[in-house]
This record gives structure tokens, sequence and C-alpha cells, in this order.
């Protein structure tokens, strides 16, 4: 942050006096045509702050405006699909929709797009009324994609219209929770409210808070656009209820570290704030290490399995859960054949470029990308295929990686293996890794798999590990017989 992101959050998040001298001494030394890009995130509030004095800057205004007049058109877009969810289904806004309405002020901040929280056993359900009302989902996944990958291992989907409309439903308000736990929290603080589209579920200002610094900590440590609207929400809070949230959901470190935040920003720490950080541990943002996995993988959740693409289920299934050792699993290979289901065949001089982003042939652990990055996901870190191979010539393979991804992951090391023997390892300096396959006298079957072994943790692990752990800075094995 520097100085001019630090005078425009003041005068987001400071009392009027003090906010409208922060944006004096900014606006008397930055040029508006350079100004940061926070300045559109923060306009809103600042706007407001200087409103509450008479005073009325025209840029702010002009911003504070398009905001206003922006939001009522996505709402106004938006209308008949929420009418229609709000009619059949229990529906919550989330974020910067779901902001309670004695909070709400549509001048404040972009509306991106609509969250929604649907309960779990209705997810299906909404997603196809999303689709026949020519919804589609990011990605453009398929029905068994949707059911058997993203839902099971994700906590939230966007489907998008085609005039651009953008309905992001929610079955888990914190994806690094099981859905038992989610639906709890939801239950326990939300009350039943009524809409201009129909009855909701309205969340307490204290889950919104808590969702708002997670999503903070996993998407946008770096950034300050989070803080104003966690801000604004926290001066409506009771801290020992936001403190019980956060413990349950094993978010204290992501909403001390907000807090602690928006204190170092004003300087001083103002009475609502006060008993949030009594509350929490003090903590370090940087605060993490390396941790080094096994030769071999990690063990993740059963379900988060795409079963279509799995095997001998209880042998897998047990083999893991004893301990998955190595040697176990070249012996099991070579007597029962490979685990995954998906393959890739190649023959003759064909060559094939294995995309990871929207391959359907991954499994068992492997889904689909979040929406807006280029990359997978996987269940850290079992990945793998079966490679079909004719006779006569020798593969030669290379995974490439995207040097952007290793930048802002924390996968330090990447290792291929083959029929459970490890291959090569492709560190964070690379982005190419080679290997080969020599030539066969017969037709033959590989189990080609792409694991994890190093990573960073973080003292809110669980959050972490599921956002960032679990990401594969892949983009592509190349493939072809010479």
């Amino acid at each position: 942050m520097d100085e001019q992101e630090r005078l425009i959050a003041r005068a987001a998040l400071c009392d009027v006096d003090d906010a409208s001298a922060a944006w004096d001494e900014f606006s008397s030394t930055v040029d508006l045509k350079v100004a940061s890009p926070v300045l559109s995130w923060a306009a809103g509030y600042i706007h407001r702050n200087l409103e509450s004095l008479g005073r009325s800057e025209p840029y702010l205004a002009g911003i504070a405006r398009h905001n206003w007049l922006r939001n009522n058109l996505v709402l106004a877009n938006a209308h008949g699909v929420l009418s229609d969810l709000a009619a059949h289904w229990t529906i919550a806004p989330l974020k910067s929709f779901g902001l309670s309405s004695a909070l709400t002020d549509r001048r404040l901040r972009p509306l991106a797009d609509i969250d929604i929280y649907v309960d779990p056993e209705d997810v299906f359900e909404v997603a196809s009324r999303l689709r026949d009302r020519g919804f589609v989902p990011l990605l453009d996944v398929s029905d068994r994609e949707f059911r058997s990958r993203v839902v099971p291992q994700r906590g939230s989907w966007n489907f998008r219209n085609s005039d651009g409309l953008d309905v992001d439903i929610h079955w888990k308000i914190f994806d690094h929770l099981d859905v038992a736990l989610n639906s709890k929290l939801v239950r326990d603080h939300s009350t039943e409210s009524h809409s201009s589209y129909g009855p909701i579920r309205q969340l307490s200002p204290e889950l919104m808070v808590a969702i708002m610094c997670v999503q903070q900590q996993v998407q946008n440590v770096d950034s300050l656009a989070g803080l104003f609207d966690i801000n604004n929400l926290l001066k409506h809070t009771d801290p020992n209820v936001l403190v019980s949230i956060a413990r349950v959901a094993g978010s204290e470190h992501a909403v001390a570290q907000a807090a602690q935040a928006i204190a170092g920003i004003l300087g001083f720490t103002p009475r609502y704030l006060q008993p949030v950080l009594n509350l929490l541990p003090v903590t370090n943002a940087d605060v993490k290490k390396m941790v080094q996995g096994r030769r071999f993988f990690s063990q993740a959740p059963r379900d988060t399995w795409d079963k279509d693409l799995v095997k001998n289920r209880f042998l897998y299934w047990a083999w893991w859960k004893l301990g998955h050792f190595a040697r176990v699993e070249r012996i099991l290979i070579a007597l029962f054949g490979p685990f995954s289901r998906g393959e890739v065949r190649l023959s003759g001089d064909m060559g094939v470029d294995v995309h990871f982003r929207t391959t359907d042939v991954l499994g068992p652990g492997w889904h689909y990308c979040y929406p807006l990055d280029n990359f997978r996901w996987a269940n850290q870190p079992d990945s793998r295929f079966v490679l079909t191979l004719g006779t006569g010539k020798t593969l030669s393979a290379t995974v490439i990686a995207s040097e952007a991804m290793w930048r802002k992951t924390p996968v330090e090391s990447i290792d291929v293996f083959l029929d459970g023997v490890w291959v090569s390892g492709l560190q964070r300096s690379e982005t190419e890794l080679h290997f080969t396959v020599p030539a066969r006298r017969r037709r033959t079957s590989h189990e080609l798999s792409i694991r994890t072994s190093r990573h960073m943790i973080y003292p809110d692990s669980d959050i972490h590990t599921n956002w960032y752990g679990l990401s594969i800075p892949l983009e592509k094995l190349s493939l072809s017989l010479t």
C-alpha cells in the first residue's frame, strides 16, 4: 500500500472529519487521472463521508452515481429470475448483494454478480431451473460434471445468461467447511425476511463479516477493496457473536487480520473494533511455513473423488486409508490395472495435447478450476489418467506449467508418476518437465499421475489449503510418438 492508497483508504474508513482531511490531502497531491484503482472501490464510501459534512466532490459524486445506476440495472435485470427462485426455494443473498437492507446503499460499490445461498438439497433443482431460464454454467460444465465434481468439491458455481447477468449459487458459505456445518451456521445466524422479489433468508451482520473476511483472506489478501465493506458491517455487529462464528468456522485469523488492517490504516483502534481485537489472537499475515509431503501423496476426503473415474473403489479406498504406500500401489496396479477410468489413446504418428483446464479424463481427484483462473484444481494431490500406447515408438511427454500461476500458488513442486513409480519433478523455477516412455513391442497402458509434493501452509491452514494448496499451476501435457 503506497501513500496515495493509504489516504484513499483513510478517506473511506475514517469518521467524517478525519475522512475529509484525508481526502483533501489526497486530492491536493495526486492527479485524479493517475489515481490508484482502489479509488473506484472507495469512492462511494468517501462520497458518503463528505456528503454527511455537506460537501460534494463532482468526481466522487460521479462514481457514486455510476454505482447507483449500474447496480439498479443489474438488480432490475435479475428481478425475474430471483422472484422465480424465491417462490420455489429458500434463498439467502450473500456478499455485496446480501448486505442487510438497513446497511445497503447502492452508491457505495459496484455489484459484480448476484450471490445467493441455497440449501444443499436444492442445488440441483436450482441449477436446472437456471438452465431452463437460459443460464449457462461457467466453463459450460455438463450436468454430469456439475453433479460429480463441482458440487462435491466446491462451494459455489456461477451461471450466466446471454445478457451477461451472472448468478452465483452457493451451497456453502465457507468452502473449507463441510456442508452440514455450513447449513447450521446459516440456520443459526439468519432470519426470515421479505424482499421486492419475495421471501428470503437474511444473514446476520456477524455472519456476513465472517464470510467477507475469509473472502478477503483468500482472494484479496493484498487488496483494500474488501475492507471497506467489512468496516461498514463491523459497526453493526455484536463482537461476541462475530468471534464465536469465527471460532466455529476456523476463520479467527482471517477476521483478526481484517480488523488489524483497518486499525492500522486508521492509526488507532475505534470503539467498535476494540472488542473484536480483544477477543481474537494477534496474527501476522506473513506467518507461514513449508510442508514437505511424502514422496507419495497426502490424504484427501473420500467424497472429493469423481467416482465415475475410479476403478476398484473399495480397493483404492482401503489402500489409501492404510497408508497409501508407493510399493503397494505398484503391486496393486500390476495385479488389477490402473485405478483411473479416464483414458487418452495414442497410436501411429498422432500427437495429443491434454489441456488441464478443460479435459474431463482426469481423476479421481481433479476437478474444474475456479471460473476466473486459468488452471485446474486438484484434491491434493491425486490426479491420474490412463495412457494407452501403440507399438513401436517412444512416447515423448512434456508437462507445461504456467509461470504466472507459479507466482500465485504456494505449491512448491510437482511430481510425475507412471504406474506408481516416480518419473520426474517440476520445481517452482521451472515451467516445463520432459520424460519419455521407451518403444514397445506390444500395445500397453500406463497410469500417469501428477501430484504436488511440497506446499506452504498458513495459520488458518484449512482456509488456505482448500483455496490455494489444491491448485496445480499446469496448463497442458503434450504427448507425441516418435
